[in-house]
């Protein structure tokens, strides 16, 4: 089995960003392919998975494993499209791992967890974000204004801080049939990084 790496993803139904720390891009998804109903989403998401597992097959070793950091679902009354992300992030968990030959682990991290670990404030706006992860790491992206590559490195990052030991990975409580699941895959992820100290 190969070095564990981070996998940034900032999960989107219209932008979704996805970052190897070498590589960022955003799968987006056009204006005219948003209609609505469950065989739609469905087919979205799928599609968007299996672009994501293109990225993957491109930007690491085949023995590679992942820890995916997964920004979890914002739930502020702004919020837009709570069902079709609800299917995307189904389609994150239940699919992508048989989808790649990788063993992978996912860590979900609030936005305003990911917000505090860049900017030092759980809820600092967008623009923040990039002026932050510009000055904490040098890296600025062009045309990239809903900030979806800017989240994706920071996932990265945080991915890496939490392998260098640097975060403790406490998983999300969970309910329901897949609960269990997650946090296993979460405890032998923290196993193997302690491991490779």
């Amino acid at each position: 089995m190969g070095q564990t790496k981070p996998l940034g993803i900032d999960p989107s139904i219209r932008n979704c960003g996805v970052s190897s720390g070498k590589d960022t891009i955003v799968i987006h998804t056009e204006p005219s392919d948003l209609q609505t109903g469950s065989q739609n989403n469905q087919r979205r998401c799928q599609e968007i998975i299996a672009k994501i597992v293109a990225f993957i097959n491109v930007n690491y070793d085949p023995d590679d494993v992942l820890m995916v950091v997964l920004e979890g679902m914002s739930l502020s009354p702004g919020s837009n499209h709570l069902a079709e992300m609800g299917w995307l992030f189904c389609e994150i968990y239940n699919r992508l791992p048989s989808m790649t030959t990788r063993p992978l682990t996912i860590c979900e991290i609030p936005p305003s967890t990911l917000k505090k670990f860049v900017t030092g404030k759980g809820n600092a706006p967008k623009e923040d974000m990039k002026r932050f992860v510009k000055e904490k790491w040098g890296v600025e992206f062009e045309l990239d204004r809903g900030g979806d590559k800017v989240d994706a490195y920071a996932l990265y990052k945080y991915g890496v801080a939490i392998l260098e030991g640097e975060i403790e990975f406490v998983p999300t409580k969970r309910r329901g049939r897949g609960a269990k699941t997650v946090q296993q895959r979460t405890a032998k992820a923290r196993k193997n990084a302690k491991e490779k100290e």
